[in-house]
């Protein structure tokens, strides 16, 4: 009985640092500054491009990942990169991202009971992305 008491402890704990990380910004999105900033821009009018087009400034690389997300299928874990790139691209001030590389990886953890002498391993795997966020004049 007490070890369920402390299961179901654990699973609101880790679901709760969860939406409290996902919350606050901390979700896995990274910038380099490479131009001039601009003023932000809807995420929604932020397209996405396979090649550059005529004419543009660069703003910044972004990388993304869509670890800390609910994707399960390699489709929606794509569509949480993309999500989240233009949404970084967005605050930046660009109104477009040139895809440079998508890529798949993965985590293993390991844990060990001392009490129960029991070993759990889990593996979660996600997708990582990385652009240039552009303004096309």
């Amino acid at each position: 009985m007490r070890n369920n008491k402390n299961i179901r402890l654990s699973i609101v704990i880790a679901f709760s640092m969860f939406l409290i990380m996902n919350n606050y910004g901390c979700t896995p999105v990274s910038h380099v500054i490479v131009g001039e900033l601009r003023s932000p821009a809807d995420p929604s009018q932020v397209k996405i491009y396979l090649d550059y087009p005529e004419k543009y400034d660069k703003i910044a690389l972004i990388e993304a990942s869509s670890k800390l997300s609910f994707a399960i299928t390699d489709q929606g874990k794509m569509n949480k990169v993309i999500d989240r790139l233009k949404k970084e691209a967005g605050k930046l001030g660009a109104n477009g991202v040139v895809l440079e590389n998508t890529d798949n990886e993965s985590d293993v953890r390991v844990a060990q009971n001392l009490q129960t002498n029991t070993i759990i391993v889990s593996n979660s795997s996600y997708k990582i992305g990385t652009a240039i966020a552009i303004f096309v004049k």
